[in-house]
């Protein structure tokens, strides 16, 4: 499933200052937060903060920071900086040492050439009076690199900081905690203060507004006190300021989350409009009276303009997978705006393409083995498509293909997922592939009727009726507009073969009809062509012909007779249909 990650903090009660334990040895000057792995290059962006928990000022004057490689045992400390006479920490204040060429903000107190390590490492401040602070993380040599047990460190862009400022247990794992936004020259942690993790929903994205989606929201109370338990809302809102759009809101209750602890909270939400709406957590109050407010991600309700249109998880022998992509919008989409991955990858960048309004292109595995496949099923150069040629609408995306699974792994009642998103990582469209009836079928692809569905969303895919078994880069067959229902109905009729048109055989089946065949015969009642069939059940069809016979040959101009047979699910007869074909020459007639 999708996930928001919101990747924000909000501190909604701070009306007192921070909260500070006392450190073991009552008023000593400790390190309090250290970030050695910023985002991107290190070099001017690495910094050391000291707290002072006393009740009275600190000279600096001799304190040293020193560094050691945390794999070299025993440790060899190496001096960083060093205080001068004129380096002074306040009571209750922070001391912010930077690395050489540090920018702000804030501007650092004192400036030297940290280089400090990604671990393992130990950083340590040294004192006057022969006592020290140290601070351990990762897989240390030696236990005389930390105090207690040494942290196990931070991604990069994360600091290290003790929560609440100054806490010094003598233990890096218990006093230490990875912090997402560090806080060079301020508190660690506000009083009360909270971050919505991540946010998953299913559907990953609603098909058409009036469904339900079900919705997990993991919540993290960074500050020091607990989060008050009450009701919490989650709220929609539409993207647009302008937008016609009421905010809608349900909720559930929250209990009490202590200080560093998150806690999942499921909500079911039916979103009754189309649109991108931006979801936010909101309430309890606390004590101070101000109430919990967090945004918590997007989600899209109803088609954004670049859709999913054709799936093809288990290919035809000679084939390949491949995912077709259309557009429903009413302007151009850059395709290299859009990410794409399968439930269990990761998110793949698409290649640079303009995507005009109801333009398809083709995602595929492999090119080469796509069009050979199209041109041995005799579906190269369809003007109906709107083009001579599938090549210029199939596009290999960068980076090595998913494999897409056909049936569902241990631990899940579905196959596979597509996943379409744009480049906010918000998903704009999705399939769920082998759960809801929708099993894969070998060497059909799976198409979408509409881009709106029609009753339940996911009843708005199904098998491809298609002759070749898949129509990429072309209209889709299951989504005739108006298939008749007694049929075939033919178009365009007559046609020409030498300009690449293809004859269309449409019709539909109803409840009690189950498989189909047509063929095609001359008017003596010679066999020309089979045109294939299935046993796929009710629904829309479209079968095509190329204009040639069984053996490949283009037939000469003139009437041919379409029949087209329907069964029951026992193989019975049902009924039979003729229509009149007119294959033309090039210059119009017969």
């Amino acid at each position: 499933m999708p996930s928001a990650r919101a990747g924000t903090v909000a501190a909604f009660c701070l009306a007192g200052a921070a909260l500070v334990a006392p450190s073991r040895g009552g008023t000593a000057v400790v390190l309090n937060e250290v970030l050695y792995d910023p985002s991107g290059a290190d070099a001017g962006r690495e910094f050391v903060e000291l707290f002072n928990p006393g009740p009275g000022a600190v000279c600096l004057a001799g304190y040293r920071l020193e560094t050691a490689n945390g794999a070299d045992s025993p440790p060899v400390w190496s001096a960083r900086w060093t205080g001068a006479a004129a380096d002074t920490i306040g009571p209750g204040g922070r001391f912010l040492v930077a690395d050489s060429g540090w920018t702000g903000p804030p501007v650092a107190a004192a400036t030297a050439p940290l280089a400090l390590q990604n671990g393992p490492d130990a950083l340590r401040l040294a004192r006057p009076d022969a006592t020290d602070d140290r601070l351990g993380y990762g897989l240390l040599a030696a236990p005389d690199f930390c105090e207690g047990t040494p942290h196990p460190g931070a991604r990069s862009g994360q600091s290290l900081a003790r929560r609440p400022d100054g806490r010094d247990t003598g233990d890096n794992a218990a006093d230490w905690v990875a912090r997402d936004a560090p806080t060079p020259g301020g508190a660690n942690f506000a009083a009360r203060a909270a971050t919505v993790e991540s946010l998953t929903a299913e559907p990953p994205m609603a098909a058409a507004a009036g469904w339900p989606v079900t919705v997990a929201l993991r919540l993290r109370n960074d500050g020091l006190e607990p989060l008050p338990a009450g009701p919490v809302h989650l709220v929609a809102l539409a993207e647009e300021p302008g937008e016609a759009a009421r905010p809608e809101s349900t909720a559930t209750w929250l209990e009490a989350i202590g200080p560093g602890e998150a806690r999942v909270l499921g909500f079911v939400w039916t979103p009754a409009a189309e649109g991108r709406r931006r979801l936010r957590l909101a309430g309890p109050s606390d004590s101070c009276g101000a109430a919990l407010d967090l945004p918590a991600g997007a989600y899209q309700v109803g088609p954004a303009g670049p859709y999913l249109s054709e799936v093809m998880a288990a290919p035809p022998a000679g084939g390949c997978e491949w995912v077709e992509v259309g557009n429903a919008g009413a302007a151009s989409s850059p395709l290299e705006a859009l990410q794409w991955r399968d439930e269990d990858g990761v998110w793949r960048p698409l290649p640079p393409r303009a995507l005009a309004p109801g333009e398809l292109v083709v995602l595929a595995s492999d090119v080469a083995r796509l069009l050979a496949w199209w041109r041995g099923a005799g579906c190269e150069g369809d003007v109906e498509c709107g083009a001579t040629s599938l090549a210029p609408r199939a596009l290999e995306p960068p980076g090595a293909w998913p494999s897409l699974n056909n049936s569902p792994p241990a631990g899940r009642d579905f196959a596979d997922r597509i996943l379409l998103a744009d480049s906010s990582g918000t998903v704009i469209d999705c399939v769920t592939l082998g759960a809801d009836g929708l099993d894969v079928p070998q060497g059909r692809s799976l198409e979408r009727a509409w881009v709106r569905p029609r009753g339940l969303p996911a009843r708005n895919w199904g098998p491809s009726s298609a002759a070749a078994g898949a129509t990429p880069g072309c209209p889709n067959a299951l989504s005739l507009q108006a298939p008749p229902a007694a049929g075939p109905a033919l178009r365009p009729n007559p046609f020409v073969p030498a300009t690449g048109a293809v004859l269309h055989v449409q019709f539909s089946l109803d409840g009690s009809e189950r498989a189909w065949e047509a063929r095609i015969f001359d008017l003596w009642g010679r066999h020309v062509r089979d045109l294939g069939g299935d046993a796929l059940g009710p629904g829309p069809r479209d079968a095509a012909w190329d204009g040639r016979d069984d053996g490949g040959e283009t037939v000469a101009s003139g009437g041919y007779v379409v029949v087209v047979r329907r069964f029951a699910a026992d193989g019975s007869l049902l009924g039979s249909a003729r229509r009149l074909a007119v294959v033309a020459a090039e210059g119009g007639g017969p």
